[in-house]
């Protein structure tokens, strides 16, 4: 189980981007979901330059928790159309739980 605690100023000016333009950012940036201009609860961390995958926080909804994946561009393409994503002025804090 993941548990996300983000604080960060509610006058994020960063602009929202493409999907696909997270690759090559520095090693930990955070990104967060847009759909529709509004935040969601899904983000991304950057594995650093000339990586091919991203590290994906996604919420389950049936589980009621947020899950770890990982993502390569190509399955990225498929969002272009309908969401956007905005890095994060803010601290992620993880909290991982092992389950038998």
């Amino acid at each position: 189980m993941v548990k996300i605690k983000i604080t960060e100023s509610d006058k994020n000016t960063n602009p929202l981007i493409n999907p696909c333009k997270m690759f090559d950012a520095p090693h930990g940036t955070i990104f967060q979901q847009y759909i529709d201009g509004e935040p969601a609860k899904e983000f991304w961390i950057s594995c650093g330059t000339n990586e091919k995958s991203l590290i994906n926080l996604w919420f389950d909804d049936e589980a009621g928790c947020h899950k770890l994946s990982t993502d390569r561009k190509k399955a990225l393409r498929e969002y272009e159309y309908h969401c956007k994503v905005r890095l994060v002025d803010g601290d992620l804090k993880l909290k991982l739980k092992l389950e038998k």
